[in-house]
């Protein structure tokens, strides 16, 4: 087996608009560096490609003109390669949000997509033999579920009183599993999964670029490791996880930050000792699942409005009303992948999954090993368990947007289809 990493520095001019939180934001600043970032894998001729970039939603045409070029570069088929969107709020100016009338930069947009197809085609010139291990821990205390059951039986996102509160809708997942990276005898990069939204940054930095607490991990395992050393980092399913108020002033708040969160992964993954070596075949399936936009009728519509008005959630509002004059019931392609090597397995799905899709794609998961993410291959937006459409809920997740717009039981069908592609690759 071969394998190879590579990063490459995607940083943005200043003067971008920056995607996230829904208002237009633009860089002053940038308090870390943004990158795409590649591992390739190589056995008998078959590979796997995975590429991890610092920008927090999806553009609907990166897959074809990235995969086209790192083809044309290396002859390897769009069908190996999994490009993810580590969901960072400070990320990569490459997105619009017309419902604020913000768009990407174009100019930059350009060289961004060569960029990153590189980083994939870089790490493809430098393959060589190589071993992969694998390990994982807990990393409690950073992530929550910011979706609630109340006692009354209504979910609510963002409930500030615990009082209100029955339980959250998932438990999040604290797992971080770990592949690392080996040649002859030296580390040279790792890959990794965690569940919580990469919107840490606090107050002070969000008029600049950031790969959030991930851009923060890479850095202390390069001390670690050396200047070489390539973390690739992918959001596992974390469309309801958030971390504790990274906002706050209290040391208990303040904990949560993205430099503390980063210090808390860096550790986890240098203490790891127990590695087991991953061998046997490489198989990478990725599969086309067509699904539909959720539609609503004009009663639906003022419903939801008058709802939206009672809670004086502006933000609910216009994306409600950008929804309505923009929806068309057409069909929506989304990707599900499974890389698996022997008893390891990536599940790769598409859009802000429900957390609850970790817990239940690595419960019945046929693999001993497994890894989940989300974000990838196509842009899905929020996408909830069905039992968080229940009317009249307060779910800003469930709310008609352009980035809430799946049909109610899309995380179900993509659920199944990437189980079914598990369980044939296992058989």
């Amino acid at each position: 087996m071969k394998a190879a990493v590579y990063e490459s520095d995607i940083t943005p001019p200043l003067g971008c608009y920056m995607t996230g939180y829904g208002r237009d934001r633009r860089a002053k600043e940038v308090y870390s560096k943004l990158h795409a970032k590649s591992l390739v894998i190589e056995q008998n001729g078959k590979y796997a490609v995975v590429i991890s970039v610092d920008i927090c939603e999806y553009p609907s045409e990166m897959p074809e003109i990235v995969t086209k070029r790192i083809e044309e570069y290396t002859g390897i088929k769009p069908e190996c390669v999994c490009i993810h969107s580590t969901h960072a709020h400070c990320g990569a100016p490459v997105t619009d949000n017309p419902n604020i009338n913000c768009f990407a930069d174009p100019e930059y947009k350009h060289v961004f997509f060569r960029l990153v197809a590189d980083s994939a085609i870089l790490a493809f010139n430098r393959l060589d033999d190589a071993k992969l291990y694998f390990a994982k821990t807990e990393v409690p205390g950073i992530a929550r579920n910011r979706c609630s059951v109340l006692k009354d039986g209504t979910l609510k996102t963002f409930e500030v009183d615990p009082e209100k509160i029955e339980r959250p809708i998932t438990e999040p997942d604290n797992s971080l599993p770990v592949l690392m990276i080996e040649q002859k005898g030296e580390k040279i990069g790792a890959l990794y999964t965690f569940g919580c939204h990469q919107d840490t940054m606090g107050r002070k930095p969000v008029d600049g670029y950031s790969g959030d607490y991930s851009a923060f991990v890479s850095e202390h395992l390069k001390d670690v490791y050396g200047r070489h050393f390539v973390s690739i980092y992918l959001a596992a399913p974390s469309g309801d996880i958030n971390t504790f108020n990274p906002f706050g002033k209290t040391e208990e708040e303040k904990s949560c930050r993205y430099d503390k969160i980063a210090l808390k992964l860096s550790d986890a993954i240098k203490s790891l000792d127990s590695f087991e070596e991953i061998d046997g075949e490489l198989t990478v399936v990725k599969e086309k699942v067509v699904l539909r936009k959720r539609m609503y009728d004009d009663d639906e519509f003022y419903k939801l409005l008058a709802q939206y008005a009672d809670a004086k959630s502006l933000f609910q509002i216009s994306n409600l009303v950008y929804y309505k004059k923009t929806e068309a019931d057409v069909p929506v392609d989304m990707y599900v992948q499974v890389i698996s090597i022997g008893d390891f397995a990536l599940y790769v799905y598409p859009g802000e999954m429900f957390c609850e899709y970790s817990h239940r794609t690595k419960a019945r998961s046929p693999f001993k090993y497994n890894m989940v993410c989300e974000n990838s291959n196509a842009y899905g937006g929020y996408v909830p368990v069905p039992e968080a459409f229940v009317p009249g809920n307060k779910l800003y997740e469930t709310s008609p947007a352009y980035d809430s717009y799946l049909e109610v039981n899309a995380g179900e069908i993509l659920y199944e289809n990437i189980m079914r592609i598990a369980k044939e690759i296992k058989n």
